[in-house]
Parts: structure tokens; sequence; C-alpha cells
């Protein structure tokens, strides 16, 4: 017998149910009638049908739709969120169910509502149909997760006006492996005042994304292998965050697959609050970038990573504190004018490109991680990095040495450090002390482990 839980209220009993997976939620109601009234009346709804494989399809959709039917007719049961993971190949039995199912929610001004559809392939026409609508009159939600899904224009375009678009509350919206129109993307983003959170993941059916009203609260904007050319946010006063993975290395606008798009524009307007951007692949020339970043007046920290086909960086920023380099195998020249730069780091570059500071503080730390250092022209490259870098305090990680490497003969030119830590793995200093030797022909340097 359960001898504490008549003495809680049932809204705790409501929260650690949410908090168990579902069997173990169920499980719960033999414990006394409190907990059986917790399990039957929870405001937190999830149907998995992974957590379900004793039943078949039909049977699955027979226990949500009766839960649901039931939380309908009952006006004291209400919603506050809906998960809910269905499987593709069962798409034949969901016909109207899901429809009906999100209606519902919508009644029950549900504020979190996540949508799963599991499949096996990767094949962008194995998407659930949705219509948008039912997404648009969700008054109530705050967060929205859909995955596996097309998004389905409605047949009148009229629900594409302000007025239509109910969904005033939204917060977080994340959208995986997800075809929707350009017109109905940019409509919910930009007619939800109270957005936060954008993130947008291997998704399709779109080619730009522009959002041309202001979003006050929106905080973090994150793009991950979508196949779109241009970005344009207008103004978005309190943006901290902006992030954009490209789906993979490819020549810049040589392919005619619309999956193999790479971003050449982006646009970001009034954004003085914005303080972290990254950039993954990312096929803008260097031009196109340097008057980007001359437009993020507050940007703090950059991260810019397999950017292949940039050649050249050149960065004026009076805020920039922070800046991470990492696979950007092309560049050859990097040039900084930045007066609060306390932290630069280059880490598996094939070639470290030639450095140079216009107004850059002398305690800036620069970082070198090289996993491994191949040949001669390798190791060499490595030493003149350093020696342009004898004014600055120096972190070097040499991870591990190639077999073949040969060391150079004859002696080489004294390259005077100040102070240069050393951080290594796998082995000890004694077997690198060769290759150190060559690197450094240091007369006064510290090691640390």
């Amino acid at each position: 017998m359960d001898k504490t839980s008549p003495e809680l209220p049932t809204e705790i009993l409501h929260q650690i149910l949410s908090l168990l997976p579902t069997k173990t939620a169920a499980r719960t109601a033999v414990l006394s009638k409190s907990w059986l009234n917790a399990c039957s009346t929870k405001p937190h709804l999830c149907f998995d049908i992974s957590h379900h494989v004793e039943f078949r399809a039909h049977q699955f959709l027979r226990i949500v739709d009766n839960t649901l039917e039931r939380y309908h007719r009952d006006n004291n049961l209400p919603i506050s969120s809906f998960e809910l993971c269905i499987s593709f190949y069962d798409h034949i039995y969901y016909d109207g169910l899901v429809d009906k199912w999100l209606d519902i929610i919508t009644d029950k001004r549900a504020s979190k509502v996540s949508l799963f559809v599991k499949s096996k392939a990767k094949d962008y026409c194995e998407r659930y149909n949705l219509f948008v609508h039912n997404i648009f009159k969700m008054k109530f939600i705050q967060h929205l997760e859909i995955n596996h899904c097309s998004i389905l224009l409605a047949k009148r375009k009229a629900f594409f006006y302000d007025d239509k678009i109910k969904c005033e509350n939204l917060k977080n919206i994340t959208l995986c492996s997800v075809t929707i129109s350009q017109l109905a993307l940019e409509s919910l983003i930009s007619c939800c005042p109270q957005i936060e959170k954008v993130s947008i993941q291997y998704c399709i059916g779109f080619n730009s994304i522009r959002v041309t009203k202001t979003l006050p609260k929106l905080l973090c904007f994150s793009i991950f292998c979508c196949p779109i050319v241009e970005v344009e946010i207008v103004d978005a006063p309190k943006l901290l965050s902006f992030e954009y993975v490209n789906k993979g290395d490819y020549t810049p606008y040589s392919s005619s697959d619309n999956l193999h798009t790479c971003l050449r524009t982006i646009e970001i307007g009034t954004c003085q609050n914005l303080r972290k951007v990254e950039f993954v692949k990312v096929t803008v020339d260097y031009w196109d970038l340097f008057k980007l970043i001359r437009k993020l007046h507050s940007v703090k920290e950059l991260i810019l990573q397999y950017c292949r086909y940039l050649r050249k960086i050149q960065i004026s920023s009076s805020t920039l504190e922070v800046c991470s380099i990492v696979r950007c195998d092309l560049v050859e020249q990097v040039i900084f004018d930045t007066p609060k730069l306390h932290s630069l780091a280059f880490s598996d570059q094939d070639r470290l490109p030639f450095l140079s500071f216009e107004r850059t503080p002398s305690q800036c730390r620069v970082s070198i991680k090289i996993d491994i250092l191949w040949d001669i022209e390798h190791l060499m490259n490595l030493r003149r990095f350093l020696v342009e870098l004898c004014d600055q305090v120096v972190d070097l990680t040499l991870c591990t040495i190639s077999k073949s490497l040969i060391l150079p003969r004859g002696r080489l030119p004294t390259l005077e450090v100040e102070q240069l830590e050393l951080a290594y793995s796998d082995t000890t200093i004694a077997t690198y002390s060769s290759y150190y030797n060559v690197i450094l022909f240091a007369q006064d340097f510290n090691v640390t482990v």
C-alpha cells in the first residue's frame, strides 16, 4: 500500500508522472487510488508506438483515440503537452485521426506539441502529410516540434494572412526532416512575435529564409543541413546566436541537385545583441563574410568550421573576443583588426595561414591544435607560423607525428620564444624531443603537461 501519495496534491503527482517513461508512469496506477486518478487525469500526454510493440498499429491508435476522446468530453481534464510518435509504414491507419487529435489538443489549449514520424528510409517522399492550417490555428501553443512530415498548403491562401495565423504565443519551433514551402515557413516565423528559438534541420521545399518582420524576442536561430542560398533577418534586436551548418562539402554553385545547394547571401539587420555567430561549411566568400561581420556591432564569438572555399579571412570588429578557425584548409591569409580579441584558435589546419594583427592586444592567446603532423612541409609551415607569433602567448597541441616524417638536415635559424606551452598526448616528451628542436630550437621555453 502506498502511504505517501495521499498526502501529495494531484498536481505534484502529475509532475512526477511527467518525468517518468510512459510504461513506468502507467504502472504507478496500481499503487493507490490517488495514483490511479493521477494517471487517468495527467495533463502531459505521451504516446510512442515504439513503447507498445506488443500492440498492432490499429490497437495503438485506438488507445490514443479513446484517451483523447475522454479528455475531449470532460471539460475539467486539461492537456498541457502532447507528444505523439507514430510509424510512417502504418500511415494508412492514421487517415484523418492525427488531424482530429490536433483539433482536440488545440481546443484543450495545449502549450507544447511534438509530432514524430518514425521512418527507416531517408527518402524525402516518406513524410506524413500535415496541413499547415492545423498548425496556424494553435492559439496557445508555445513549443512546437515536428519530425518527418510534409506540411501541405491549404487550398485557400487566406490562411497566410496575419489575422488567420493564431499561434502568436509560439516561442520555440523545431522542424526536422520536414518538407515545407517557403511561404508557409516564413509566415510561421514572421507572424509569431513571441518566438525565441528557431531550429530548422534537414528540411526542404524552400531555397531561402526571409524574416521581414520585427521579432522582438528572438534569441537563437539555427539552420542545419538545409538547401538554401539566402538568409535574411531584418530586425531581431535580442538575437544572441546565429548558426548555419551546410549539408556537405560541395563546390559552390556547381550542383543542380537542390540538396547540395550552398548558402550565398546572408543579411542580418538590426541585431545589436548578437553575441555568437557560427558558420559550418558555408560558401560565402571572404568579402561577403567581411561585410557581414562589420555589421555585427556586438558579436563576441565567431566560429568558422570547414569553410573550405575561404582563401582569405579579414575581420574588423571592436567587440570580437573569441575566434575559432577549424579546418578551413584553403585560407592563405588572416587579418585581424580586433582590439578586444583575447583568444584565437586554429584546429586541424592542413596549412596554417599567414597571420597579421592590425589592432590586437598583446595578451591575445593563440591556440594551435594539430592532430597529425604529416610531412616536412607541414612541419616547416608550423615553424613559420610560430615565428610569426613570437610576440604572442601560444598553446600548441600536437597529438600525433607521422612515422614517415623525416627531419631536415642542417642547423635552422633560432626561434626565440618567451613562453610556449605545449600539450601532448599518447607518448612522452622525450619521444618528441627531436621534433620539438626542429619546430622551436628555442633557448627558453616552458613545457606544461
